[in-house]
C-alpha cells in the first residue's frame, strides 16, 4: 500500500523540483547571462508533475480555469515530457495515492 522504500527518493525529487521552479522564476525577467529561468522553472514543473498528485491536480484545475495560459505549458510538456524524463532519469508513476498533500 505505502511505498516505504521509495519516500526518500521522492522527498529529494520534490524538494530539487520546487526549488527550480522558484529559482526558474525568479531569474526569468533577468538579463540574458542570467535570464535562464524558463527551462529551469519547466524542469523544476515536470519533476513536481511526476512526482506529486497534489501538484497535477492544481495544475489541471488551473488549465480548466486558464485554458490561454495553460494550454500552452500542456502543449509544450506534451512534446518535451517523454524527452525530460529521458534524459534525467525521471520515471512515470502508478497511480497516485490520495495522501500525497503539499
Amino acid at each position: 500500500m505505502n511505498e516505504q522504500p521509495n519516500q526518500p527518493k521522492k522527498v529529494i525529487y520534490l524538494s530539487v523540483g520546487w526549488f527550480l521552479l522558484v529559482v526558474g522564476l525568479i531569474m526569468t525577467p533577468l538579463p540574458w547571462p542570467f535570464g535562464f529561468g524558463v527551462p529551469l522553472a519547466i524542469l523544476g514543473l515536470v519533476m513536481l508533475l511526476t512526482h506529486s498528485f497534489w501538484v497535477r491536480r492544481r495544475f489541471v484545475h488551473l488549465s480548466i480555469r486558464y485554458p490561454r495560459l495553460f494550454g500552452r505549458v500542456k502543449i509544450f510538456l506534451r512534446r518535451s515530457l517523454p524527452a525530460l524524463r529521458r534524459r534525467f532519469g525521471l520515471k512515470k508513476e502508478g497511480k497516485p495515492s490520495r495522501h500525497d498533500g503539499p
